[in-house]
């Protein structure tokens, strides 16, 4: 079982284009970029979303992480209290339920404005070892 970590940022020139890195050296800085970004996990992973710090940052808050797939995660992505959120891998969850493994999710951000943003990039269950 690992930790993932998505960093988000968005700049107030853009806010509508959020940019995501990823612990797995995934970056991206378009929406068509971060409709592509696919982090991967294994069962039982934890993911953990959190707003990258910097003076340039024009991300507020996340306000909502959704996924597409019914059971992937258990729980579900959820508020941590100091502005990330976090989600675990359902043990159970077998790749070919997903299509190739493959689950798009929405990221809704609040900019420093308070207007919402949302962004769908992927994540990809890989079979886990020994499977």
């Amino acid at each position: 079982m690992a930790t993932h970590y998505i960093g988000l940022y968005a700049t107030e020139e853009n806010p509508d284009t959020l940019q995501i890195l990823d612990d797995e050296g995934h970056v991206s800085g378009t929406k068509s970029d971060d409709e592509e970004l696919t982090t991967d996990v294994v069962n039982g992973d934890i993911i953990t979303w959190k707003i990258i710090e910097f003076e340039g940052n024009f991300i507020k808050s996340i306000d909502r992480i959704d996924i597409n797939s019914n059971g992937f995660f258990s729980p579900g992505p959820s508020p941590n209290g100091d502005g990330t959120w976090s989600a675990t891998v359902n043990d159970n969850s077998d790749p070919s339920m997903y299509g190739d493994g493959f689950s798009l999710y929405t990221i809704t951000y609040i900019d420093k404005n308070d207007q919402p943003h949302t962004q769908d990039p992927k994540i990809r269950l890989k079979p886990s070892i020994g499977s």
